[in-house]
């Protein structure tokens, strides 16, 4: 699995256009139905750089980051208090966390209500 060099990535397509068949499979399916859940909420969707990493934005700040590193994928929604909303429901699933991130395994999946919770909670912060 590739390691987190972002030289010459400038937003998410341009990240995704770094990564090889299989991990980009699997970091276009988290970043497609994140982006679908922001999506329902009005327009402020777009991609950048921040912290950085390449992430979804809404209304300018940065809303989730999904990076492929050696050991698994890096989710971050660039807030502790999210990952800390759905971090029980992920210790169950077997799937470890950071005070600001989700450590996917690869071949490991988030459900719909898992991405629609993280990307909502973090446009409430947001909007907030």
């Amino acid at each position: 699995m590739p390691s987190q060099n972002f030289d010459g990535v400038e937003d998410v397509s341009s990240y995704l256009e770094t990564l090889d068949v299989p991990t980009l499979g699997e970091i276009r399916a988290i970043i497609d139905r994140a982006a679908g859940v922001a999506r329902e909420h009005g327009d402020g969707l777009s991609e950048a750089m921040s912290y950085g990493m390449p992430c979804l934005t809404w209304r300018g700040k940065p809303l989730i980051a999904v990076i492929a590193t050696n050991r698994h994928i890096g989710i971050y929604p660039y807030s502790s208090a999210v990952v800390s909303i759905v971090r029980a429901e992920l210790a169950a699933d077997g799937i470890p966390t950071t005070p600001g991130a989700i450590q996917l395994p690869y071949g490991s999946t988030l459900s719909d209500n898992l991405i629609r919770t993280i990307v909502e909670a973090k446009i409430a912060a947001i909007d907030a």
